[in-house]
């Protein structure tokens, strides 16, 4: 039986032969439609299959946080910022769910590592780590006091929160002594005025309390003479 005779037996409202024909080729439209769009839906599944196979994991293209170096004894808020190559739908930082591209984590008072994980719609992932450190100040400059005491290493014009008592630093001198001064636990130095090495004594050891009220054994290292000029010292 062909879709005519069908329309004739199951439509009696369609006896004029044209209005047959017409839903017939009506019916045959729609059924290549069916079997063009059914074909058009795979074709398109192909090649969603071949793009997620070709494109790019996501990658985070920069994970930084802010302040890096922190004073012992002081307690901050530590600011985190990360940029991805792809949006993320899920995203941590030490196992925290976080929104967006930025987390901000308050009250840290000691060494904290953050560590951060993304993920992409298809499922790859990607890490990065970066630290907050907590350390000392190294201090340096000049004083025409033969003997440092807690308050004349705190004086000193040149200090900088540091992880290395590896320096280069330009002190200008009046006849007076250069002093250097650092956490004992970065080890003893040695010591260069331009392309001179040595000219300092052995350190002598003190315990320096910090504005923060952190206190740590420091090694305090002058210049064995009183210098005049502008300086250039190296410490190693």
């Amino acid at each position: 039986m062909n879709i005519t005779d069908f329309l004739k037996m199951n439509i009696p409202e369609y006896s004029d032969a044209a209005d047959i024909l017409k839903v017939s080729e009506n019916f045959e439209k729609l059924d290549d439609n069916i079997k063009s769009t059914a074909k058009g839906l795979e074709d398109l599944k192909v090649r969603v299959s071949k793009l997620e196979k070709t494109a790019p994991d996501i990658k985070i293209i920069s994970f930084t946080i802010s302040p890096k170096l922190v004073e012992k004894g002081d307690v901050v808020s530590v600011d985190c910022k990360w940029e991805l190559s792809l949006e993320a739908v899920k995203t941590t930082i030490n196992n925290i769910n976080v929104e967006g591209t930025e987390y901000t984590d308050t009250g840290v008072g000691s060494n904290k590592s953050y560590n951060l994980y993304v993920e992409d719609e298809r499922g790859k992932k990607a890490s990065a780590v970066a630290s907050v450190v907590f350390t000392n100040r190294i201090y340096a400059g000049k004083s025409s006091e033969a003997e440092a005491t807690a308050n004349v290493i705190k004086n000193l014009e040149n200090n900088v929160v540091a992880v290395s008592k590896n320096r280069t630093v330009v002190i200008s001198a009046n006849n007076q002594y250069v002093y250097y001064a650092y956490p004992k636990a970065f080890g003893t130095s040695t010591f260069r005025v331009g392309m001179f090495s040595g000219g300092f004594n052995d350190p002598t050891e003190m315990v320096v309390e910090n504005t923060k009220g952190f206190s740590e054994v420091y090694y305090i290292y002058r210049s064995a003479n009183k210098l005049t000029g502008t300086i250039e010292l190296t410490v190693e």
